[in-house]
C-alpha cells in the first residue's frame, strides 16, 4: 500500500462519532483530517490555523514593529495606526491615563491567560498598581514589568526581542525627564501594541506546540 492511499484510510477511518468525540475536546473536524492526513515524522509542521508555522527568526524587533505600523498600508495596519494614534490624542490631550491603564490591562490579562496556573507570575503584575498611576512616568515600571513576565514564557529565539525591547525601555526610563511628553506617550502605547503581538505569537507558538506533541500523537 502506498503512503498516499494509508494516509487516505486513516482519514476516512475517523468515523462520526470520533470526530463528534474530538468535536467535544475544542477540535475542529477539519484539523483532525489534516491530522490524520499527516504521516508521525510531519507532526513539527502541523499548525493550528493550517498556515505555514511562523519562523522564529521572523519574529520582529521593536522598531520593526514601529516602522511597519508607520508605513503600512494594509487594512489591519491602518485600523492599528488609527486606534494607537487616537489613544495617544486621548492621553495627552486630556492627561488622563484611563486608557492606559485598560490598555495595560488587556495586556496583563493576555499574559496571564498564557499561564492560568502560573502565580509566579500573575503576581508580577498588578492590576491595582497600574490603575494608581498618574501620569505616563509613572506607568513605565508596570509595562517593563509585562515584558519580563511574557519573555520568560516565550521560546528563546522570540524571548531576544523582547529582551532587546526591555533594555530600550530602561535606557528611555533613564532620559524621559527630558523628552518631550506627547512623544513619549507615542512610544510607550507603541510598545504595549509591540507587546500585544509579541503575546499573540506567544499563544500561537503554545497551541502549536500542543497539537505537534500532543493531539496529533493522540489522534493519529
Amino acid at each position: 500500500m502506498d503512503e498516499d492511499t494509508s494516509r487516505k484510510d486513516k482519514s476516512s477511518s475517523s468515523s462520526p462519532g470520533q470526530d463528534g468525540e474530538f468535536y467535544k475536546l475544542g477540535l475542529d473536524p477539519k484539523l483532525i483530517h489534516r491530522i490524520l492526513l499527516a504521516d508521525s515524522s510531519e507532526f513539527g509542521a502541523l499548525t493550528m490555523s493550517g498556515n505555514p508555522q511562523i519562523d522564529t527568526q521572523a519574529t520582529p524587533s521593536f522598531d520593526e514593529f514601529s516602522q511597519g505600523l508607520a508605513s503600512s498600508t494594509n487594512v489591519p495596519s491602518v485600523m492599528k495606526r488609527a486606534y494607537r494614534d487616537q489613544l495617544c490624542e486621548k492621553i495627552y490631550s486630556t492627561q488622563n491615563m484611563k486608557p492606559m491603564h485598560n490598555l495595560l490591562l488587556e495586556l496583563h490579562t493576555m499574559v496571564r491567560s498564557l499561564v492560568p496556573n502560573r502565580s509566579d507570575l500573575h503576581s508580577m503584575l498588578s492590576d491595582n498598581d497600574v490603575l494608581n498611576t498618574k501620569s505616563p512616568l509613572e506607568v513605565v515600571p508596570f509595562i517593563i514589568k509585562s515584558g519580563e513576565a511574557l519573555a520568560q514564557l516565550e521560546s528563546e529565539a522570540r524571548a531576544e526581542s523582547t529582551r532587546h525591547w526591555i533594555e530600550k525601555m530602561n535606557a528611555t526610563k533613564e532620559t524621559s525627564a527630558s523628552k518631550d511628553i506627547k512623544e513619549y506617550v507615542f512610544f510607550l502605547v507603541t510598545s504595549v501594541l509591540y507587546l500585544f503581538i509579541k503575546a499573540q505569537l506567544c499563544e500561537s507558538d503554545k497551541q502549536d506546540f500542543y497539537l505537534q506533541n500532543v493531539w496529533a500523537p493522540y489522534i493519529h
